[in-house]
């Protein structure tokens, strides 16, 4: 068993999305790069709405923000609610990433972030971050490879938030229940 303890929050980085242009039906899921390319084909001016969701197994305490470059570019929608990308809760990592507080819009189950704009030449469609102190599962789907000594693992892509554990072990690591 491994006994944990964050020195920082935790973060889940969320890069597959659907793009949605004006008057059009919505992308299937694709990675962040293909959805930026897939809006700056459509041009300057073109209206659009990208789509992330993550997914909470039960209440998550203390802060979770979201983090992303530029959030006052965008119009920024939280199971529904607006956040207004102007206040900020200053920088993680690099003065880049700003940090949007959204623990109060968070919900046990599916959560479901949108952002909508008008592309321009500045435009740039990125990841983004889920931050807090919590846990994150997946599912081990097998060995992916080894190299120089070390073992890479495949994960299912679906990803939990939970409570942050005090201890795991090698089957609470790898198991989304």
């Amino acid at each position: 068993n491994w006994q944990l303890q964050l020195n920082a929050p935790n973060a889940l980085l969320l890069d597959t999305a659907q793009v949605q242009l004006e008057g059009q039906p919505w992308s299937a899921p694709l990675h962040i790069l293909d959805v930026h390319q897939i809006t700056a084909r459509a041009g300057n001016g073109a209206r659009f709405c990208v789509r992330f969701w993550f997914d909470v197994d039960e209440p998550l305490a203390g802060p979770v923000n979201l983090v992303m470059e530029s959030p006052h570019r965008y119009a920024v929608v939280v199971n529904g609610q607006v956040v207004d990308g102007s206040q900020d809760q200053g920088w993680w990592i690099d003065p880049a990433f700003r940090q949007l507080a959204i623990a109060p819009l968070v919900q046990v189950g599916r959560n479901e972030v949108l952002l909508s704009g008008s592309f321009t030449r500045i435009t740039e469609l990125e990841s983004i971050y889920i931050t807090g102190y919590f846990g994150v599962t997946s599912c081990r789907l097998r060995q992916e490879n080894r190299l120089a000594g070390q073992t890479f693992d495949r994960y299912a892509p679906r990803f939990h938030l939970r409570a942050l554990p005090a201890a795991m072990d090698s089957v609470t690591s790898s198991h989304i229940p």
